[in-house]
């Protein structure tokens, strides 16, 4: 089952998920939509965030290499073990996803308009 961290909407500047707990799952996998760009296009990066428990900042835990600049459809994966790239799976990480709290955030180069949306699978 997927669960929407972005429904499909337009943005203009750096987004971050609500916080989102894990209790159990070893790994991610991201499916981001980029279904329309204006303008200049902007480089969009996708990373995760730990929430620091003790000073409630949020830390980079994985920043994904392959940045976004144009309408297109992409799968990441972020899981311990994971020595092979699925197919459809455009790059994976051999990290587990920490237990606790973490955010999914998309970083904007420019203020120009893109419409995307990110949906996640957990892997146990």
């Amino acid at each position: 089952m997927l669960d929407v961290i972005f429904a499909s909407a337009l943005r203009n500047a750096t987004a971050t998920s609500v916080q989102i707990n894990n209790q159990s799952a070893r790994g991610i996998l991201l499916q981001w939509d980029i279904s329309a760009i204006d303008g200049s296009p902007p480089v969009l990066t996708l990373s995760i965030e730990l929430l620091d428990e003790i000073t409630g900042d949020w830390v980079e835990f994985e920043v994904f290499s392959t940045t976004q600049n144009a309408v297109s459809a992409t799968q990441y994966i972020s899981r311990a073990g994971q020595t092979d790239t699925p197919s459809g799976v455009d790059e994976k990480n051999d990290h587990d996803l920490p237990q606790g709290a973490f955010r999914i955030k998309v970083a904007h180069s420019n203020a120009n308009d893109s419409t995307y949306s990110i949906a996640a699978r957990y892997f146990e």
